[in-house]
């Protein structure tokens, strides 16, 4: 049987939702059967400051939740883009959100620029463009079915706000087919 890798950061600023998506892929990893870590790590600031969680998922052992050279990234702001970038191994992926970084194209590793906030305010989800993010990067990556993404929704949202538990998962398909279509 093929062994399933992936590690990848998550990263942006304090009140994007990095934090919540790497959570999210971690618990679609378990709910898929995979090992996984998650490894969060927070700037000083509240909001606004620098924020990454580096994800492992595995069909066999982690050998250690920490990653100098991630094989994938969402980078969800400039910062993200300015701090990880470079660090990717080659032949790995990036994910930009291009509605608010700009990049360099880069021969070692392939970069896919989505409008993440643009697509979430066009859809009137502007506070969900950390799932347009993970729908995206779920197609990309495919370590995870979409159905335990959802599945791992009930873990990730907290209680007070499972109403918006539709909305979150309409961002996700907007940012699969965003990928499926363009990628």
């Amino acid at each position: 049987m093929e062994t399933k890798y992936i590690d990848c950061v998550t990263a942006g600023v304090g009140g994007q939702g990095v934090m919540t998506i790497g959570e999210l892929l971690a618990y679609s990893g378990i709910a898929s059967g995979l090992n996984a870590t998650s490894l969060p790590e927070y700037g000083t600031e509240m909001r606004g400051g620098n924020a990454n969680c580096t994800v492992v998922l595995s069909s066999g052992p982690i050998g250690s939740p920490i990653i100098k050279h991630p094989k994938s990234i969402i980078a969800m702001s400039q910062s993200a883009v300015d701090s990880f970038l470079d660090s990717v191994v080659d032949n790995g992926f990036a994910l930009v959100n291009s509605s608010l970084a700009k990049f360099k194209a880069d021969d070692r590793i392939k970069i896919y620029p989505v409008p993440m906030n643009d697509l979430a305010s066009d859809a009137n989800l502007n506070k969900m463009v950390n799932m347009v993010a993970m729908g995206a990067f779920v197609t990309l990556s495919k370590i995870v079915e979409m159905d335990k993404v959802i599945e791992a929704l009930d873990k990730v949202i907290p209680e007070r706000y499972m109403h918006l538990k539709d909305a979150n998962i309409q961002a996700l398909n907007l940012g699969v087919d965003y990928a499926a279509k363009n990628f």
